[in-house]
């Protein structure tokens, strides 16, 4: 599943940081910071992977991938263990241009 938006994006000096836990850029009181943090954490439990790539003033997109094939979830984590996210989706970041 994917989300794309076609917003101002996110700027690279925070976009390794979207799923740390309390990471904002919004001011006091407006946002906490747990929203992506909790997304991964649901997303992680059931052996899935969630990314992110962004490209300042073009957007942000949001990939999540949960396996479907049936295998105990146990089985599963072990499977995906180190799996990262596909070249163009990167967990970390993405830099436009570059693999």
């Amino acid at each position: 599943m994917a989300v794309r938006d076609d917003g101002t994006g996110i700027a690279p000096e925070h976009i390794t940081r979207v799923f740390d836990p309390f990471f904002t850029t919004k001011s006091a009181g407006k946002g906490t910071g747990l929203g992506l943090a909790i997304a991964q954490g649901i997303v992680n439990h059931h052996g899935g992977t969630i990314c992110v790539t962004s490209e300042p003033g073009k957007g942000t997109e949001f990939r999540i991938v949960l396996p479907t094939d049936g295998l105990r979830r146990a089985e599963r984590r072990s499977r995906l263990t180190g799996r990262r996210c596909p070249r163009n989706h990167a967990a970390e970041h993405s830099t436009p241009g570059r693999p």
